[in-house]
């Protein structure tokens, strides 16, 4: 399924969601309230959700319903008398905050809990982050720092581009230079840019300090619950209390030359893998510096907490 088409489902996923917790809420004489944002989306997302096979709406459905149970099993509603629900921006991720789905509960006394909740349909990637960002995500201040490592990823573009007019002066898609050499992306992008992040990253990250920071950007900054959306089953994975890691060590190349590891002393492993975020290098006429990591965790049921709950 094409990124575009995962992602309808994946917001349609999102709203059947929210509408069995709305009726779940409602049931229990619990005060709903609703932000602005989370209203707008829910009108962005039955649109998704109204398009989708008859087949597809059952299967969300089945899976927001196996969530509602999951919910009530641990008893987050109990006792509450007012419910605020809101629905986060996918910018909120470029921050390190993986939620999709944010919770207030409150109860007679007035004190308020929260629950956190990402919503993913099938894919199980932590973050999809992109280069130049590299810096902050690590927490690095120093500015010179900042501009010497992007200066060197325009270097490596530009090296690139001019290799590319070289094979193929007319080829503006990674595709046309695949055909005509199918290592040239692997040796003139993949390869130069990764070694120059893992030099960066154990040059300025491996510390407890910055470690920590990119660690947790990567696999979330707050304590929160993934809902993951499987054919028969959804998986609930408890994104909590994780210890942070002080330092890590690399593995480049891991596999392919497109991926390395990071073995947190925390005892996570995660991989990284390159990829390119466009088809096109060469877009309206300029050189198009699209490229993104998937991370995925390698061990994630070592170090967490994963329940399945079959669907019915």
């Amino acid at each position: 399924m094409p990124n575009n088409a995962e992602n309808e489902v994946g917001r349609a996923f999102e709203y059947v969601t929210i509408q069995e917790l709305m009726k779940n809420i409602s049931s229990r004489g619990l005060v709903l309230k609703l932000t602005q944002r989370a209203i707008d989306s829910n009108i962005r997302d039955k649109k998704h959700f109204d398009n989708l096979d008859k087949d597809v709406q059952n299967n969300l459905e089945k899976g927001s319903r196996a969530f509602l149970k999951w919910i009530e099993s641990q008893n987050w509603l109990n006792s509450k008398t007012e419910i605020e629900l809101d629905r986060l921006p996918d910018t909120a991720g470029v921050e390190g905050d993986p939620t999709d789905i944010r919770l207030t509960l409150k109860d007679t006394r007035n004190s308020k809990e929260i629950r956190n909740i990402s919503i993913k349909h099938h894919h199980s990637a932590l973050k999809h982050p992109r280069l130049p960002r590299l810096p902050d995500q690590c927490g690095v201040k120093d500015e010179q720092l900042k501009k010497e490592f992007n200066e060197d990823m325009d270097k490596i573009w530009e090296e690139f581009s001019i290799k590319a007019k070289n094979l193929d002066p007319k080829a503006t898609k990674f595709s046309q230079l695949k055909e005509k050499d199918s290592e040239f992306i692997n040796k003139n992008i993949y390869e130069p840019l990764l070694k120059r992040v893992c030099l960066f990253l154990n040059e300025n990250a491996n510390n407890s300090i910055n470690a920590k920071s990119f660690f947790s950007f990567l696999t979330g900054s707050f304590n929160f619950y993934t809902i993951k959306n499987e054919e028969d089953k959804i998986l609930i994975k408890y994104f909590i209390d994780i210890k942070s890691p002080k330092s890590f060590e690399i593995t480049y190349p891991y596999k392919s030359i497109t991926t390395f590891l990071m073995e947190f002393d925390n005892g996570w492993n995660l991989s990284l893998r390159l990829h390119t975020a466009s088809s096109s290098f060469i877009r309206s006429g300029r050189l198009n510096q699209s490229t993104k990591f998937d991370v995925q965790s390698l061990n994630l049921d070592k170090v967490i907490k994963i329940e399945k709950i079959i669907k019915e």
